[in-house]
Order: C-alpha cells, then sequence, then structure tokens
C-alpha cells in the first residue's frame, strides 16, 4: 500500500506508575548520508527499501542504515530527469516510477533511469510536465498533472486521459492535483486537488463534488488538509473550516466528526494512525500533534534540544507510516524515526524546586534509603533527593565545601556520606550536614574520592579511599583503625580499593585500581587472601585483566567489572574466573556499574550500551541508542532499583526509568534485499523476483552485496551464509554485507542469506538465491550423454559385431558337426561294415588276413565313437554342463550296466546350468569317459559313483569306485589314453587332476577347475 506522507512514531503501554515512555526518535540526515535535509515525500517498495525525494537534491534509496542517491547529471541521459522528486511509486515489475516538474523517469532494475516528458496518447503526444503525484492501482498507474489525471498501463500502451475517466459529470476546466496528494486505499483511489477530493473505486470513473451521484459528505469537503486510512478501513481526514476530526465509512458512505477539546491553533498536513484511536498529524510549527479521535483530545510532541531522542525539529510537514510499524517524520532536518520497540525508558522531570538545572552528567551513584527514598550524589553538585512520583528533584542543604558526594550508605535516620570534604551526615529532618569529627591523623585522608561505604554484620564501618587505603571505623564512630599496602602487617595489597562487597560469611569482597587482583578480607579474624585473576586454573590462564570498576554478589558467585576486559564471573569456593567480553556477545569491554534485578538478571553499564546478563543462561543483550537508550556511554551513570520493581538510572544529564520486565526487543527480523550483484566485474541487473544466475567456468568471480533492511537498530544486524551443494554449516560474515565467490565445481547451488539482530534467534526469512555453474562443454551432461551414447553405441556395434562371429561359428561348427556326422561317419561306417563282409568272405579262402580285417573293424569303431564324441562336443546345442552329464551317464550306464556295475551321481541345479566351451566339455567328457572305462575293465567294482560339487570356488568332478584298488597309475586303458593323458586334459582344463586308489578300499579321482 503506498502513503505518500511521512513521519513516525508510537505509543506504548504505561509503567508501573502509570508514566508513558518516552518517545525515542533517530535522526537522519546529511550526516548519515542523505542528499538534503529537504525531504519532500516517502514511498516504501516492495523488497523493503525506503525511497526518500527531496526538494532540489534528488532521489535516495535508504535501508535503515546506509544512503544512495541518484541525482540529475547534464551530461547523462538516463540520469533522473530532475532533481526535484515531488511523488514516488512502484509498478508491478519492480521499477520505481519518480514524478518531477520536468516530466516522469522510471528507475530500471540496472538502476538506469528512462525518462519521459512526453507519452503517446491516440491524439498524438501528451505533455506531462509537471508531474506532481503517482500512484499504483488496479494493475495502472495514475499521474496527476497540473492540468488532470492521466492512467497508463506500466508498459505504455494505453494512456487515458482525465475527460475520457469522466463519463458522467462535468471537469473542472483547471484542475491542478496536489503534490504527493494521490492515496491508494482498500476501497479506491483518492486524489487531493485544488478543487478538492477526487474518488474512484474502479480506476474508470471518478466522482467529484461537481458529480457526486452517491452524495458522499467527504466529497463535498473543502480542501482536505490530512487524510489517512485506518486499520478498520475508515478513513480519517481533517479539513481547513473544521477545528477536528472526520471519520469516513467507505462502506456505508457514512461520515463523522468530533470538535476538538481545545482550539485549534495548528495547520495539519499529513496524518498517520498510532493505535486504535490515537492519530498524529503535522503542524508545520508546532511539532507533531497527538489527537485521540474518540474524545479530540490533543497534546503536542515537540523539539527539546536538551533531550535526547527528541523531535529533531518542530517543522513538521509529513508523516508517513509503513507496514511494520515504522513512522518517519520530515522536520525540515532531514527526517525522524520511531518504532513501538524503541520506547523502553521513560524521561524523568529534571528540574529542581529552586529551579536551578539537574547537574550535567555529574550523577556518580543513586542510593534509596530504608523509607524508599531515592537520593542521586554528583560529582560537582552536592546531594539531591528524588520524588519518585513526578520526577521532582530538591537539592540537599549541604555547604558549598561538600559539593562532591562519592559514597552514600545508611545510619538509623542519617544519610553517611563520603564527600570531597570528608565523612559526614545528613539529617533530612533539619536540612543539615554534620560533619564527622575525626582525629588530625585521618582528616588529610579522608578528604578524597571515596569509592565504597559498606557495614558488616557487627555493625563495624569499612570505607574505601582513592589512593589512601581501608578504613574502619567503629559502630559509634569513636575508634578507627586505617590499613594501607605500605604497611607490613596490612590486609591490602595495594591502594585505591574499589568495589566493597560482603558477603553472607562476613567477608569484604574489593578489588583495586592499580591491579586485576582482588582481595578476600575475613572480618572474622582480620585476615586477608589475594587473588590473581590471572592465575592459572582460572580458566582462563595468561590473561591480565585489567583493573576492578565495581563489584556485585549474586547467585553465589562475585561478579565484577572491569576497565578494560569486560565481566569477571568469580566462584567464591573454587576460585576460578569466566570472563565475558566482547568475544562472546558484550558490547565492549570497558564496564561501570553492575546492578542485580529480583530476576536473576545483572544490568551493566558499558561504553556502548547497557547490558542485561542472564546470571543463570549467560544470554547477553544490549539496549542501545536505537532502543531508546537516552546514551550509550555509560561510565558516568548510575542504576538503583526501586520498591516498585522499577529501575531508576542517571544518563546524559537526565534521570530515566525502565521496567526490567517490560523491556521489549526488536519484534521485527531484518529483511535481505541484495544491492549489488558482480559476475567476473562486471555489474548485473537486480529483478525483484528473479533470484537465480548463471555462472561459466570462463567467469572468474560472482560478488553479491546485500543489505538487512532494518529500520529500528541496523547496527545489530549480523550476517551470515550458507551455500548448499557444497557446505552444510553457516558461515558468520559478522556485520560484513558482502560475499565474494571464486571458481566452484559445475553444478546447481542454492546461496542463503540469513541476517539476525537478535542473539541466539535465526531469521526466519532465509533469503535464497540459486546459482547455476556450468563447467566447460566437455563436462556438460549433454556432453557426457553425448560422449555415453557415443561409446554405448560403439559397444553395441561392437558387441553386435562379436555376436555376429559367434553366430558365425556356431554356423561352421553345426557345419563341421553335420558334415562329420554325414560324410566321415558314413564312410567309416561303410569300412566297418566292408570289414566283417570281408572277414566272413575270407575267413575259409584267406585264414592268414583275418587279424588284418579284424585291426580294421576295430580301428573303424574307435574311429566312429572317437568322431561322434567330437561331433557332440562341437554342437553348439550341448553348450551346457548338464549336456555333458547327460552323455556321460549314457556312456556310464552302456559300459558299467554290462559289468554289473551300479552307477550313481549327483550335480546340483546350480552346476548343471553352466555354460562350457567345446574344450572344457570335450576334455571333461573324455577324462570321465577314461576314468570310467577303466572301472569297468580293471576295478572288479560292483558300483561306480559320480559327484560333481563346489570347493571354494572351484568345481569338483569326482569319480569314486569300490573295486580292488591299488591300480598301475601308469597302465594305459584300451584306448591306449592312461592317466598321463588324462592329467594333460586337466592341464588343458586349467585344473589339477589327484588320482587316490588303495587296497581293497577302490579308487577315487577328483578333478577340480574354475568354471565361470
Amino acid at each position: 500500500m503506498k502513503i505518500c506522507i511521512s513521519a513516525f512514531i508510537f505509543f506504548i503501554l504505561n509503567l508501573a506508575n502509570a508514566q508513558d515512555l518516552t518517545t525515542h526518535f533517530r535522526h537522519i540526515s546529511t550526516r548519515n548520508g542523505l542528499s538534503s535535509d529537504n525531504v519532500r515525500c516517502f514511498f516504501m517498495d516492495s523488497r523493503g527499501f525506503l525511497w526518500i525525494g527531496t526538494m532540489g537534491d534528488g532521489l535516495n534509496r535508504f535501508d535503515g542504515k546506509t544512503v544512495k542517491t541518484f541525482r540529475h547529471q547534464s551530461n547523462n541521459p538516463k540520469s533522473i530527469l530532475s532533481n526535484d522528486v515531488r511523488d514516488i511509486a512502484e509498478d508491478p515489475y519492480g521499477r520505481i516510477w519518480v514524478a518531477t516538474p520536468n516530466g516522469l523517469s522510471i528507475l530500471n532494475h540496472d538502476l538506469s533511469f528512462s525518462n519521459y516528458m512526453q507519452i503517446p496518447v491516440d491524439t498524438g503526444q501528451l505533455n506531462i510536465t509537471p508531474i506532481n503525484s503517482v500512484s499504483m492501482f488496479k494493475g495502472h498507474m495514475f499521474m496527476g498533472l497540473s492540468n488532470g489525471i492521466i492512467k497508463t498501463s506500466a508498459d505504455f500502451k494505453k494512456v487515458v486521459p482525465t475527460l475520457a475517466l469522466l463519463s458522467k459529470g462535468k471537469l473542472p476546466e483547471k484542475l491542478k492535483c496536489i503534490p504527493f496528494g494521490m492515496y491508494t486505499t482498500s476501497t479506491g483511489l483518492w486524489v487531493s486537488t485544488h478543487k478538492g477530493m477526487f474518488f474512484s473505486r474502479d480506476g474508470k470513473e471518478f466522482m467529484h463534488k461537481g458529480h457526486n451521484p452517491e452524495k458522499l459528505r467527504i466529497l463535498q469537503m473543502g480542501y482536505i488538509q490530512a487524510f489517512t486510512q485506518a486499520e478498520n478501513g475508515n478513513l480519517v481526514f481533517m479539513s481547513m473550516k473544521f477545528p477536528g476530526v472526520y471519520t469516513f465509512d467507505p462502506r456505508t458512505g457514512m461520515t463523522d466528526s468530533i470538535k476538538f477539546s481545545d482550539k485549534m491553533e495548528f495547520f495539519p498536513v499529513s496524518m498517520v494512525q498510532v493505535k486504535d484511536n490515537i492519530y498524529w498529524a503535522s503542524t508545520f510549527l508546532k511539532g507533531i500533534v497527538e489527537i485521540d479521535i474518540s474524545n479530540g483530545a490533543f497534546h503536542f510532541i515537540k523539539s527539546d534540544p536538551e533531550m535526547p531522542g527528541s523531535l529533531g525539529n518542530d517543522m513538521v510537514v509529513l508523516l508517513y507510516k509503513d507496514k511494520q510499524g515504522s513512522i518517519f517524520v520530515t522536520t525540515g532536518y532531514g527526517f525522524d524515526m520511531v518504532h513501538p520497540s524503541q520506547c523502553n525508558f521513560s524521561q524523568m522531570k529534571t528540574y529542581v524546586s529552586d529551579n536551578s538545572n539537574f547537574p550535567l552528567r555529574s550523577a556518580y551513584n543513586l542510593y534509596q534509603d530504608k523509607n524508599h527514598q531515592v537520593w542521586a550524589g554528583s560529582y560537582f553538585n552536592g546531594l539531591y533527593k528524588i520524588d519518585m512520583t513526578n520526577g521532582n528533584t530538591f537539592h540537599a542543604g549541604l555547604k558549598n565545601d561538600e559539593k562532591g558526594i562519592f559514597a552514600i550508605s545508611e545510619d538509623q535516620d542519617r544519610l553517611f556520606l563520603g564527600t570531597d570534604d570528608g565523612l559526614g551526615f545528613y539529617d533530612e529532618k533539619t536540612d543539615q550536614f554534620i560533619k564527622l569529627k575525626l582525629p588530625e591523623a585521618l582528616i588529610g585522608i579522608t578528604k578524597g574520592n571515596f569509592k565504597f561505604i559498606v557495614r558488616d554484620k557487627n555493625q563495624n564501618w569499612w570505607i574505601g579511599i582513592w589512593l589512601q587505603g581501608l578504613l574502619q571505623l567503629s559502630p559509634d564512630f569513636k575508634s578507627y583503625h586505617f590499613y594501607a599496602s605500605s604497611d607490613s602487617n596490612s590486609l591490602l595489597k595495594y591502594l585505591s580499593p574499589i568495589g566493597g562487597k560482603i558477603d553472607n560469611l562476613n567477608r569484604l569482597w574489593f578489588g583495586y585500581h592499580e591491579s586485576s587482583e582482588i582481595t578476600c578480607l575475613d572480618l572474622n579474624n582480620l585476615t586477608s587472601t589475594h587473588y590473581k585473576t590471572s592465575k592459572k586454573g582460572s580458566g582462563i590462564s595468561g590473561m591480565d585483566y585489567s583493573c576492578t570498576f565495581n563489584m556485585a554478589l549474586f547467585n553465589d558467585y562475585l561478579w565484577i567489572t572491569t576497565s578494560h576486559s569486560g565481566l569477571l564471573r568469580f566462584d567464591m569456593v573454587s576460585h576460578e574466573i569466566e570472563i565475558f567480553n566482547h568475544s562472546n556477545g558484550m558490547p565492549s569491554d570497558q564496564m561501570n556499574f553492575i546492578r542485580p534485578d529480583n530476576l536473576g538478571q545483572l544490568w551493566i553499564g558499558t561504553t556502548a550500551g547497557l547490558v542485561r546478563f542472564n546470571s543463570q543462561t549467560n544470554a547477553i543483550h544490549t539496549y542501545h541508542f536505537s532502543d531508546g537508550l537516552p546514551s550509550e556511554y555509560l561510565m558516568d551513570a548510575d542504576l538503583v532499583f526501586l520498591q516498585d520493581g522499577r529501575a531508576l538510572m542517571t544518563c546524559d544529564r537526565y534521570l530515566w526509568t525502565f521496567n526490567p520486565d517490560r523491556m521489549t526487543v526488536n519484534p521485527l527480523f531484518p529483511k535481505i534485499a541484495l544491492t549489488s550483484i558482480q559476475k567476473s566485474g562486471m555489474d548485473l541487473a537486480i529483478v525483484p523476483g528473479v533470484r537465480e544466475i548463471d555462472f561459466y567456468y570462463k567467469d572468474k568471480t560472482l560478488n553479491f552485496e546485500f543489505t538487512g533492511i532494518n529500520y529500528i537498530d541496523p547496527d545489530k544486524n549480523i550476517y551470515s551464509y550458507k551455500l548448499e551443494g557444497l557446505n552444510t554449516a553457516w558461515n558468520s560474515l559478522g556485520s560484513n554485507n558482502s560475499l565474494h565467490l571464486t571458481t566452484l565445481p559445475a553444478g546447481e547451488y542454492t546461496l542463503l542469506i540469513d541476517c539476525s539482530n537478535k542473539i541466539g534467534f535465526r531469521n526466519p526469512e532465509i533469503f535464497s538465491y540459486l546459482i547455476h555453474v556450468h563447467g566447460p562443454f566437455w563436462k556438460t551432461w549433454w556432453f557426457m550423454s553425448l560422449i555415453f551414447f557415443v561409446i554405448s553405441g560403439t559397444l553395441y556395434l561392437l558387441y553386435r559385431h562379436r555376436l555376429n562371429r559367434i553366430h558365425q561359428l556356431q554356423a561352421i561348427r553345426d557345419n563341421i558337426s553335420r558334415d562329420l556326422h554325414d560324410d566321415i561317419g558314413s564312410a567309416l561306417s561303410s569300412i566297418s561294415i566292408y570289414s566283417e563282409v570281408a572277414k566272413r568272405m575270407s575267413h575259409d579262402q584267406f585264414p592268414q588276413i583275418l587279424p588284418t580285417l579284424n585291426n580294421i573293424q576295430i580301428t573303424a569303431k574307435n574311429a566312429m565313437e572317437n568322431m561322434s564324441d567330437i561331433v557332440w562336443a562341437i554342437n553348439p546345442k550341448n553348450d551346457r554342463f548338464q549336456d555333458v552329464i547327460q552323455r556321460i551317464e549314457i556312456f556310464a550306464n552302456q559300459i558299467l550296466s554290462a559289468k554289473g556295475v551300479k552307477f550313481i551321481f549327483d550335480i546340483p541345479d546350480e552346476i548343471s546350468l553352466k555354460t562350457l566351451s567345446i574344450q572344457q566339455r570335450k576334455n571333461i567328457y573324455l577324462i570321465c569317459k577314461e576314468a570310467i572305462n577303466n572301472v569297468a575293465k580293471y576295478a572288479e567294482a560292483n558300483e561306480c559313483q559320480l559327484n560333481i560339487f563346489n570347493d571354494s570356488g572351484n568345481v569338483v568332478i569326482q569319480i569314486k569306485d569300490n573295486g580292488i584298488g591299488g591300480i598301475d597309475p601308469e597302465k594305459k586303458s584300451s584306448g591306449g589314453n592312461g592317466i598321463y593323458n588324462m592329467k594333460k586334459r586337466a592341464v588343458e582344463l586349467k585344473g589339477f587332476l589327484d588320482i587316490i586308489s588303495e587296497k581293497s578300499i577302490g579308487t577315487i579321482l577328483n578333478l577340480k577347475l574354475i568354471i565361470k
């Protein structure tokens, strides 16, 4: 939603005493980088940037901390048309439209301007100089000129002049739109002109007082000065002729009003809602007027040069409220801004009853007596009594010599004071200071800077004196003992004891200005023990801490603030020390006061803010100027907790109060926005909504600059990043808001950037940016895929070629097998038959050739058997192991059954399905055939077993008989192949043949080989 009026303040709950928290403004001016202090208009874009138009010095972009300025440059046609910025808007593409007296300037994503002094219409070119206001409504941009209103699309394809918008009613001859006078609300577009208010619900037709068919009273009003939409949808506005406030309900068309309870003596121009019925309006010369529209009551919020964080100037023109509740105020000296979370501290009255000024930066210590009366001691102005009901302070009646109050304690109904003129008592009833009478020897010693006054359980007083030592006084102040570090039996280690706290065991703990040591003085027996905070075994060995500044006893620990080393937690039992300093969250290592509250927290004043330290969890939170703290330098400040739970603090010439249990922190997390992207040194345009980039292998660097948009406490922004796809851990950037990436491996990465201003919390809205890293083309997926397909295709072609060769070989094997069987087998069969016939024919005629013929017949039979084995071996149909076993089984049954030998075989299924080569089939079959043949001829067995099994990855073929055994391994079989040839075949199989033969037991043949 666009609201072109600006200023900012928030009003929050009262403290326990019903006192309002002080509104604390943050000032932004040319000192912070703003191009001009003459601010004219505001606009917050969709990314969260605040755009600031100035009167005569250009356009500014603000993220809460840094300012980027755009000015007109006479020699640059892509710069803004004019330095006088009258209004600002944003189109659907994320471009910024700037209304100037010289025309329209549109800021593009690459931060260059497209400029228009004329735009095309149906009748030619329309002059658009000057432009006074601009606003986006219903997807179109409306521009208010000095002579009417025009509507255009963001690309200028359709431009409609004012007359076309007013299809009903008559348009005034001259219509001048007021600068920054267009208001886009949830119910319509309102345009403020010198002829009154114009209104459109749809952006097509406008109503005005001359054409008001619905009789809306709001359109009959005169010049409307301040205008805003309330959270309930109503419009709240003021008119010059009515001393009060109007409310208009767009749903009913009803207008209501309420008069101010006092005379109206201000001229409001803009208005924002603060909460419920509370509104703020600008007044030109009277600051901001806060108005309660429920009763017409109002009061002014003005500038106070003596008050830190007050309104910068009373010349307020514009107020602007963003969607997150921040309010921005023009003052003529730049602008001010504030947010509810900044209002944690309340300023009290600082005048005294005699109208003298409260001491400037001189309130050294605060003290609350047993009657809950609060007293303030100062360096130069004596003692003050503070009335906590109204904040009034009263100067106590001390003499001029006792202007410096350095320590305060209490004795009965009197204050016991350590002043720059010695020790004494202040009696409130008589308003008199009575100086304590001390021996002559103590007079010179007790005129100095007193560091503490404490009382032990025996009611003795112990007083630490700067550069002197430690003074002990009896309860009646009549006897004393003084201890100095120069004494041989001194209880002190050094001069200038500081801190001074007495624990439950009646021990006095104190430190020193000159040393990092602390002393524990046992007041029961007056013995002292000294501890070096840097001694070994302390948990922080080797650290040399600076001197003690203050001490607190809390939760069984001694807490010590130091001048340069942060906060120390000293265990009074183990004597170990833990440090809390800048490295683990403290804003500064220089610390002043330390005060415990009733919530388990310690409050510590530092040179960089007020620290709230949780003693149980060690959580640290710091309150800065942006949180409403009047000053971040608290080395001259003090703090005391009051009976009602509030804290009273002296700070920067004023008294301030706050409630520890109601302190708020920034409720908003910073919003990350990119401000610059550079690839290999070249700037890239930042397009809203586009969060990805291509990064090629030739690109050397990728730089991101970003900001955490934060209008409350930008100095607390802490950045971290993670590059998903490369690492899983978050990397801290601290306050650095830039990231430099070099060459990355090819792939997709998601850059995550986090910005938080809350210690221990992560921003729930993590900024993400997709980075596509493209390697060289030879490493791209498509090239790798191409190579894969080429290699796969080549391998497939080789496979097909090999498969074709195998098929060809198998065809050859088929042909050889068929030819051997048909041709040679037929011939050998004929030889066998013919030799048998010849034997019969020559039995009587030629008996001497019978042996020869018999040999021919036997040789032919053996050749036929061998040929049959070869034909079987080369036949591709017999490639499986089970084919070999079947052939062995057939052979064994034929030869062994004739001898009455029982044949048994066993082969596992996983082995029977294995495939064998020709050589393997032939050699396995012939070895087994030879072995079975030997069993049939020589073993005299009645049983033969063939077992095949796996043995440690090897296949074992075992032939076992129960014959006579003891056979000669070298004896040849009937076929002429002995065991030697069997072993030779085993070698060809790359296996091992083992024969075990024992008499009367039998023979075992084991053939081990590898079959894949």
